[in-house]
């Protein structure tokens, strides 16, 4: 595997301000850097194509850290973290003029690295203002004719934490945007990260809304979108019950809805969102579900060959086939992700063998091949 060259951040802060967050944080931009984390009492790593690395030797007080908090999004941040409370927002510096730079952050109380009461741990992510296009990031052609070729029922982006699932929406609301005829999106996203707007040869119009600074809650998002007559809706996550059975009520009255889930894979999604809902409703949330599902794709990051890392994907396209086919199935009381493991190996594309590809292509080793192999034997 080749080598990422790499150098720390010369020379170090005597003070961590805003003044030296913000030298921290256009230096990680230039060199790559995904995911910057300060932890109170110790020193600050990055993390650089999935390899955590300490790019500064001091240690960040305690203090520090939460005065820092407290100087970039409000005065009580540091007060709230104690209180058992997150922050998440975003943080924007300046390039240039002309050049802003987004960054997503979290902080969150910790046990301390000693003694006792709390730490602090914050962590930014780098954000790419424009949405890429889908050519940067090799979205299969199938993945893309779904997206377009759909008026309404629910598309659904799957993956881990930090796997690239906001992202590779954005791409594909980026590239409905450019595909004529214009189109009217809105989204309700926690913190917006893209701006859609900035999407290069648009026909299309974006609204986004933050939540919970503009609107409280992803599901208070969906009711406001139904009255606004959009031809997509986009809804950061669909991660709990009235988020989910509002979605479902959004692409049953003709919208395209867009969402994500924390998931391992394409035959776990639609059981892993039914289990929020209480057991006798569970049937008919099923049922429906099938009913709207349009595309399910679910994205890993794997080492690449090159140092870095590439995206390794799944995705199975409900056709109305596919959908006749799930639903009798569950009526007949067949176990849902069984019938979804075989759909997605008989007539959709299993991530072994994307991986497969990968490896022929020499973008991944045989480790990693052999790695992925052996998670996913028992669905082969």
């Amino acid at each position: 595997m080749s080598a990422v060259q790499f150098q720390a951040l010369r020379p170090e802060p005597a003070q961590f301000n805003q003044e030296a967050l913000d030298k921290l944080l256009l230096w990680a931009v230039d060199n790559e850097v995904s995911d910057i984390l300060l932890r109170s009492d110790r020193p600050v790593y990055v993390s650089l194509h999935g390899r955590y690395l300490p790019v500064l030797q001091r240690r960040i007080g305690q203090h520090e850290l939460a005065a820092l908090l407290d100087e970039i999004y409000m005065r009580s941040a540091s007060s709230r973290l104690k209180g058992g409370k997150d922050v998440d927002f975003a943080y924007e510096i300046k390039r240039d003029r002309k050049t802003r730079l987004k960054f997503r952050v979290n902080g969150v109380a910790v046990a301390p690295v000693e003694g006792a009461g709390h730490g602090i741990a914050v962590t930014f992510r780098t954000i790419l203002s424009i949405p890429p296009h889908p050519s940067a990031l090799n979205i299969e052609a199938e993945i893309l004719s779904a997206t377009l070729d759909n008026s309404d029922g629910l598309i659904l982006i799957a993956g881990p934490t930090g796997s690239g699932k906001t992202t590779l929406m954005a791409a594909c609301i980026g590239h409905a945007l450019q595909t004529p005829p214009g189109k009217y999106i809105i989204t309700y996203e926690a913190p917006i990260e893209f701006n859609l707007s900035l999407a290069p040869d648009s026909v299309g119009v974006v609204a986004q809304s933050e939540i919970p600074k503009h609107l409280p809650s992803f599901y208070d998002g969906i009711r406001n979108g139904l009255r606004r007559a959009p031809n997509i809706i986009l809804v950061g996550e669909a991660r709990d019950t009235e988020t989910i059975a509002e979605t479902v009520r959004a692409a049953q009255t003709g919208h395209l809805v867009y969402s994500t889930v924390h998931t391992s894979g394409v035959a776990s999604v639609i059981p892993r969102m039914v289990s929020e809902f209480e057991p006798k409703d569970r049937h008919a949330i099923t049922i429906n579900l099938i009913d709207i599902m349009r595309l399910i794709v679910f994205q890993r990051l794997a080492p690449s060959t090159d140092g870095r890392r590439v995206a390794l994907r799944e995705y199975l396209v409900f056709t109305p086939d596919i959908r006749k086919s799930l639903i009798e199935d569950v009526g007949n009381g067949a176990e849902l992700q069984a019938a979804l493991r075989e759909a997605l190996q008989t007539r959709g594309r299993p991530i072994y063998a994307d991986a497969r590809t990968k490896l022929e292509n020499a973008q991944i080793d045989a480790h990693q091949f052999d790695l992925i192999r052996r998670e996913y034997d028992h669905v082969q």
